[in-house]
């Protein structure tokens, strides 16, 4: 099964920040047909307290996709450099419709593994997943 750990048949875990509802049901549809687990949040905190409650019980998410811009709240950009200090080796995906944002450019200075253009594809999906995810 795609999702799962290799050498076990636990779902990896992925955790998705967005403020528009619809992407968080598109990748929730999508996840969890692949198999994996999926946490939705819409702001910094609501990722944040998710990230701290998991990574305490011992099942820290494998991946954490971030939304650039939270419209009334904190964005991908501060989410990731706050997630950071709960966990440094945290695998991050910064995703945003702004294709200028500095951010979606030189995403490795910022603290996050790849970035993800929106729209995106399925494929664009699982190209993002593999790189941080071994299967």
């Amino acid at each position: 099964m795609a999702g799962t750990r290799i050498g076990t048949m636990k779902p990896y875990k992925i955790l998705v920040m967005d403020d528009n509802r619809m992407i968080g049901i598109l990748m929730e549809q999508i996840m969890s047909r692949l198999g994996y687990d999926l946490t939705y949040t819409t702001h910094g905190g609501e990722t944040l307290e998710a990230y701290r409650k998991a990574k305490e019980k011992g099942a820290p998410f494998d991946i954490v996709f971030l939304d650039l811009v939270i419209e009334g709240g904190m964005g991908g950009e501060e989410t990731i450099s706050r997630l950071k200090e709960l966990d440094p080796d945290i695998r991050a995906v910064a995703f945003s419709g702004y294709f200028n944002h500095p951010v979606m450019k030189d995403f490795g200075s910022y603290g996050f593994q790849a970035s993800l253009g929106k729209p995106f594809t399925l494929e664009d999906i699982l190209n993002a997943v593999k790189t941080l995810i071994p299967h």
